[in-house]
């Protein structure tokens, strides 16, 4: 699951923030590969969707959580930026 959040910086710019979330199922059992911010409620609510199996619910739920991360600053690293850090590391190289 991607989740795309738009905001506007000031009038004249849009930002925007991509939050990633990598969820397997494997032998009846869900697991979170990757979660990109990291979110604290994770592991408990991948507990929970183990329990009820409800994977609407918790994708739903990680949206939201996604949402308020995204309006209290918390980002992932946006693709200039790892564009920047690879140009670096291949001219060090």
């Amino acid at each position: 699951m991607t989740h795309t959040h738009v905001s506007h910086m000031n009038s004249a710019d849009l930002y925007f923030n991509e939050q990633n979330l990598i969820v397997l199922f494997f032998r009846n059992l869900f697991s979170v590969l990757d979660c990109n911010p990291h979110l604290s409620d994770t592991k408990k609510l991948v507990a929970e969707l183990n329990m009820s199996n409800r994977l609407f619910k918790f994708v739903r739920t990680m949206r939201e959580k996604f949402q308020e991360a995204a309006t209290q600053g918390l980002t992932t690293k946006g693709f200039a930026e790892i564009v920047e850090e690879m140009s670096y590391l291949s001219l060090k190289s």
